[in-house]
């Protein structure tokens, strides 16, 4: 079975979420270097933008955004993480009470955790971990590790049929 993260063709390039951005050009090559090891995995994807205003406490929406709305503990999956730009994003506006675990395929978890790695939260934020988790598979361990999910987030995604 080929990598689904590499199909044929495979012709895609950087998004530069914020281009005034002092580091956009650090930032563009960072993803180029993401795609070219870990292929549509390694790319920001278009939903993204919109997910980090939805995720900003400060924005308002209707219905208003259930991480703020509520008070948690919120249990946070996200499916397909890759960058984990709109998760980590989240993070810094949750609570240490709070937990957001990234998931993708085995070959991928190396780039979440070098997006935590790499991360620069508050003083006070949420909980962030990488665990590997493919499609169709079950959640039982992560609801055995972390509790009962709350939220799950799926920014951009795209399913191949084999």
């Amino acid at each position: 079975m080929t990598d689904p993260n590499f199909p044929p063709n495979l012709d895609i390039k950087p998004l530069l979420l914020s281009p005034e951005h002092p580091q956009g050009q650090v930032q563009s090559e960072n993803q180029a270097n993401a795609i070219a090891t870990y292929g549509i995995a390694g790319r920001v994807w278009e939903a993204t933008k919109p997910l980090l205003d939805y995720f900003t406490p400060s924005q308002a929406y209707e219905p208003p955004c259930s991480f703020f709305a509520s008070s948690g503990p919120h249990r946070v999956v996200e499916l397909g993480s890759g960058q984990s730009v709109a998760s980590l994003h989240l993070a810094t506006h949750l609570t240490p009470q709070d937990t957001i675990v990234l998931t993708d395929l085995p070959a991928v978890i190396p780039l979440c955790e070098k997006c935590i790695d790499s991360w620069r939260p508050p003083k006070c934020h949420a909980k962030v971990v990488a665990r590997p988790l493919a499609w169709g598979q079950t959640t039982f361990h992560l609801r055995e590790e972390f509790g009962p999910i709350s939220h799950v987030i799926m920014c951009d995604l795209v399913s191949m049929t084999f």
